[in-house]
Protein backbone atom coordinates (compact mmCIF):
# COMPACT_ATOMS: atom_id res chain seq x y z
CA UNK A 1 0.00 0.00 0.00
CA UNK A 2 1.10 3.12 -0.93
CA UNK A 3 1.61 5.82 2.08
CA UNK A 4 0.20 9.73 1.30
CA UNK A 5 2.37 12.16 2.13
CA UNK A 6 0.51 13.44 4.92
CA UNK A 7 0.69 9.83 7.04
CA UNK A 8 4.02 9.97 7.35
CA UNK A 9 5.24 10.55 10.82
CA UNK A 10 8.83 8.62 11.09
CA UNK A 11 11.91 10.15 8.81
CA UNK A 12 12.88 7.09 6.38
CA UNK A 13 16.49 6.79 5.43
CA UNK A 14 15.67 5.13 2.09
CA UNK A 15 12.77 5.97 0.11
CA UNK A 16 11.06 4.18 -3.18
CA UNK A 17 9.68 6.10 -5.51
CA UNK A 18 7.79 4.51 -8.45
CA UNK A 19 6.16 5.81 -11.93
CA UNK A 20 4.01 3.04 -13.71
CA UNK A 21 1.22 2.79 -16.03
CA UNK A 22 0.28 -0.98 -16.32
CA UNK A 23 1.22 -1.84 -12.86
CA UNK A 24 4.51 -3.39 -13.33
CA UNK A 25 6.79 -1.08 -11.36
CA UNK A 26 4.40 -0.87 -8.60
CA UNK A 27 4.54 -4.23 -8.35
CA UNK A 28 8.09 -4.66 -8.21
CA UNK A 29 8.58 -1.33 -6.05
CA UNK A 30 5.64 -2.96 -3.45
CA UNK A 31 7.87 -6.43 -3.30
CA UNK A 32 11.10 -4.58 -2.79
CA UNK A 33 9.62 -2.82 -0.03
CA UNK A 34 8.30 -5.63 1.69
CA UNK A 35 11.74 -7.73 0.58
CA UNK A 36 13.87 -4.80 2.73
CA UNK A 37 11.07 -4.14 5.40
CA UNK A 38 10.59 -7.56 6.71
CA UNK A 39 12.33 -10.60 4.28
CA UNK A 40 15.68 -12.45 3.84
CA UNK A 41 17.31 -8.35 3.48
CA UNK A 42 16.04 -7.40 6.49
CA UNK A 43 18.33 -7.41 8.58
CA UNK A 44 21.61 -6.53 6.36
CA UNK A 45 19.50 -3.87 5.94
CA UNK A 46 18.06 -2.79 9.32
CA UNK A 47 21.65 -2.73 10.37
CA UNK A 48 22.64 -0.41 7.52
CA UNK A 49 19.75 1.82 7.73
CA UNK A 50 19.44 1.99 11.45
CA UNK A 51 16.22 -0.09 11.45
CA UNK A 52 13.86 2.56 9.95
CA UNK A 53 11.06 1.13 7.40
CA UNK A 54 10.95 1.84 4.14
CA UNK A 55 8.61 4.42 2.51
CA UNK A 56 7.29 4.05 -0.45
CA UNK A 57 5.45 6.67 -3.07
CA UNK A 58 4.45 7.52 -6.46
CA UNK A 59 6.49 9.92 -8.43
CA UNK A 60 3.90 12.34 -8.63
CA UNK A 61 2.77 12.21 -4.83
CA UNK A 62 7.00 13.03 -4.20
CA UNK A 63 8.69 16.61 -5.75
CA UNK A 64 12.10 16.44 -6.02
CA UNK A 65 12.19 19.24 -3.67
CA UNK A 66 10.36 17.63 -0.96
CA UNK A 67 13.83 15.41 -0.99
CA UNK A 68 16.22 17.74 0.54
CA UNK A 69 13.17 18.29 3.50
CA UNK A 70 13.39 14.85 5.00
CA UNK A 71 16.73 14.80 7.11
CA UNK A 72 18.35 11.58 7.40
CA UNK A 73 17.14 10.06 3.93
CA UNK A 74 20.62 8.17 3.19
CA UNK A 75 19.05 6.97 -0.39
CA UNK A 76 16.48 7.29 -3.25
CA UNK A 77 15.47 4.40 -5.31
CA UNK A 78 13.44 5.63 -8.42
CA UNK A 79 11.61 2.80 -10.53
CA UNK A 80 9.87 3.74 -13.41
CA UNK A 81 9.17 2.49 -17.43
CA UNK A 82 7.81 4.22 -20.22
CA UNK A 83 4.88 2.89 -22.30
CA UNK A 84 3.68 3.18 -25.77
CA UNK A 85 6.65 4.74 -27.76
CA UNK A 86 8.35 5.97 -25.06
CA UNK A 87 6.12 9.07 -23.22
CA UNK A 88 6.65 8.50 -19.06
CA UNK A 89 3.39 6.86 -17.21
CA UNK A 90 0.67 9.16 -15.95
CA UNK A 91 1.94 9.27 -12.41
CA UNK A 92 5.34 10.88 -12.81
Amino acid sequence: MVETLKKVSTKPELMILYGSETGNCQQISADLQEELNTGEYSDFFSSALAKRQVQRFTLDQYKKAKLADKTGLKMVLVICSSTGDGEGPENT
